[in-house]
């Protein structure tokens, strides 16, 4: 070939068109200059790069509660003064794809892209900036963003909207590793929250979250701790057992089993069982998930009870279990 012609040995790579997220358009030094980026976080763009207008190439959500998993739709653009995502901030909508928005002094970015999952916000109301972090599985330790959420918002899969029901939904833990270290408090989240309670807002340490599941199998409720199973699951021998037929969400209460405590739990099942101090699932008690029997054969060893130990103690009452929500196996 290098007989016939030393070109053919010279590589040659032709421009690539981008297909998703957008071009930053301007000139290094007399130079124009177009070039792609996609991914959500850019700590920083080149320094002699002079950026004057953003080209989106994604197109905007059609629907802003359901994702499509078959395109990348993208939201917005956070342009910062600074590298790093620090200085000013600034937020650009999509206008669509093609269009084109002048801008000036970027030196990082973050783009805010149209994905199934939890956002989690600084501001009531899901108000923008600074950008919500965003969630598809489940963070022992939120870090950075530790005690700052103040409003969710659930986005779904657009194969969940023809049954109606959400695809995510997500427990919200006071403290890192679901509150299993120390007692915390917790919320529920299976719908967009404009503000959280005072019992959860800016209290946001770790966050479990959950996919929609038909749940089948057993639990039994004992009295004893590490009980083992006679078959009768009645109360008069100091066991309940709450059967699993299919449901998305299922729960129970302390009264509602007729037992007078609960020291253990035997799980056989596809669940994660989070036991809360206060009854009818009202959020403002201690809580914990727990999603296999080992973890549960005596809870009275557990952050569920506190360092209360001694069940005859009446300063311990505040931290039995009282009820218990039941929700698909934890993703």
């Amino acid at each position: 070939l290098n007989i016939i012609s030393p070109e053919l040995l010279k590589p040659y790579v032709g421009e690539v068109e981008a297909t998703n997220g957008i071009y930053l358009i301007g000139k290094i030094g007399e130079t124009d200059m177009r070039i792609p980026y996609n991914q959500s976080r850019v700590n920083r763009i080149p320094k002699d790069f002079e950026v004057e207008e953003i080209e989106f190439i994604s197109d905007e959500p059609a629907d802003m509660d359901y994702a499509d998993p078959n395109k990348r739709e993208l939201v917005s653009v956070f342009i910062y003064s600074e590298e790093g995502l620090e200085g000013t901030e600034k937020e650009i909508p999509n206008p669509g794809a093609g269009g084109k928005e002048p801008v000036s002094n970027l030196k990082s970015m973050f783009l805010l892209w149209h994905e199934a999952g939890i956002y989690l916000y600084e501001k009531p109301n899901w108000e923008t900036p600074p950008h919500p972090e965003f969630y598809d599985e489940s963070q022992m330790d939120l870090k950075d963003f530790d005690n700052k959420a103040e409003s969710l918002k659930i986005v779904d899969d657009l194969s969940s909207k023809p049954s109606g029901l959400g695809f995510y939904y997500a427990i919200l833990f006071e403290e890192p590793n679901f509150n299993k270290n120390s007692a915390g408090k917790c919320d529920y989240a299976h719908e967009n929250t404009s503000s959280f309670p005072d019992n959860v807002k800016g209290k946001i340490s770790s966050i479990a979250i959950f996919k929609i599941a038909e749940m089948y199998g057993e639990i039994r409720f004992y009295i004893g701790i590490d009980y083992k199973p006679k078959g009768d699951c009645k109360p008069e021998a100091g066991e309940f057992c709450k059967e699993l037929t299919g449901d998305i969400a299922d729960g129970t209460t302390l009264t509602e089993s007729g037992l007078d405590i609960w020291n253990s739990l035997a799980i056989n099942a596809n669940v994660t069982v989070i036991l809360f101090t206060e009854e009818t699932y009202i959020f403002r008690g201690y809580c914990r998930p727990f999603s296999n029997t080992n973890e549960a054969k005596n809870l009275k060893t557990t952050s569920i009870y506190h360092e209360c130990y001694d069940t005859s103690d009446p300063d311990c009452e505040a931290y039995r279990a009282r009820s218990a929500l039941i929700i698909p196996q934890q993703e």
